[in-house]
Formats: C-alpha cells, structure tokens, sequence
C-alpha cells in the first residue's frame, strides 16, 4: 500500500493505474483528503470551524516563525507591494500577500533598497499557447498595475544592464518601472520569438 491516504482507493496497490485513471479525467481518487475537502467540507458548520481553525493555525504559524512580522503584508526585511494571487491559492487571504501563492508578485527589500519580481513556475502546461497565455496574463495585470499607478509603461531596460551587467528575472532592481520593464522584455523577447 503507498499511503494511508489511499486506504479507499481501487487503485491503492497500482500507481501506474492510479495515474492514468487521473489523466483520463475519469476518475476522482477517493483519498481521505478528497472526500474531507469534497464532501465534508461542504457541510455549512464544517466548513465555518474548519476556517477559524484554519486563520487561527495561520496566524499562529506566521507569528512563530516569522519574528519580523509585521502583518501579512510587511516583515521587517520586505514589503508586498503588489500581486495576483493565484486560482490555486490555499490561503484562506482574500488577496494577495507575502504568504499567498500568486501569479506575480513584486516586493520592496527593505534593507537593500530593492525590488525583486516573482512569477509562479510550478505550473506545467500541456500547450505552448498555454504558457504564453499566462506569461502574457501577468504582463498585462503589471501593466495595468503600472497605469492605474502613474509608472512609465514605455521605459526600457538600458542596453548595459542587459548586456553588460546582466539583468534578468532574478535581478534585485532600483525601481518598480525597473522590474516592468525587465519583464515585459522578458515576456515578449520569449513569447514573440
């Protein structure tokens, strides 16, 4: 047997069948978490419980091990500025933070006096149309972050600190028009290629 968690399941014994059973998209895996998540959680005073003792175990989490905290936007060393936050968060945080799973995120270092740009890379898609929509779905959000914002949307990355001192996705930058500007080359370098 794999996992305890797959005490119910037909496929408990036979991996190889178990995903090919997912990949079909006709088989839901009946493990002890899908059928808490997608039955009992349901339940009205369930669910109710289960998301206080869910922000409560949170905030308790954040407050251990983060001993910079501030709230869930600001640390002592960071601060969120801006973000989307992605389809397949867990959080229960109604927005974008430093401690959700976002599409993009960008973030003021503190001590460095620094900006630092992320995107989620964990997704894997079966398309290159897939990929180049998301890619672009994030340009756009930071655009439109950009506009609503007053920052300069057609500035463009100086030539030496591509070349010379190579900016790229890791890059700690001095300004946010920076960050945009380094990604939307980033984006249409490898999108329009």
């Amino acid at each position: 047997m794999r996992d305890f968690q797959c005490i119910l399941c037909k496929y408990k014994n036979n991996e190889d069948k178990c995903m090919e059973a997912i990949e079909r998209c006709d088989f839901e895996c009946p493990s002890l978490s899908n059928i808490f998540y997608g039955k009992i959680i349901k339940i009205p005073v369930i669910k109710q419980i289960y998301q206080v003792c869910d922000k409560i175990h949170d905030n308790y989490l954040i407050k251990q091990y983060e001993k910079d905290y501030i709230n869930e936007y600001e640390t002592q060393n960071m601060k969120f500025v801006w973000g989307v936050k992605s389809w397949d968060d867990l959080s229960s945080a109604k927005s974008a933070n430093l401690y959700t799973m976002n599409d993009i995120d960008l973030i003021y270092l503190k001590d460095e006096k620094k900006y630092i740009l992320g995107i989620e890379t964990m997704f894997m898609f079966k398309e290159e149309k897939h990929k180049l929509n998301y890619l672009t779905g994030c340009l756009k959000a930071f655009t439109e972050f950009m506009k609503d914002n007053g920052y300069n949307t057609e500035i463009k990355p100086f030539w030496m600190d591509v070349f010379s001192y190579g900016w790229n996705i890791n890059t700690h930058f001095d300004s946010i028009e920076d960050c945009y500007a380094m990604f939307k080359l980033l984006v249409n370098g490898y999108c329009n290629d």
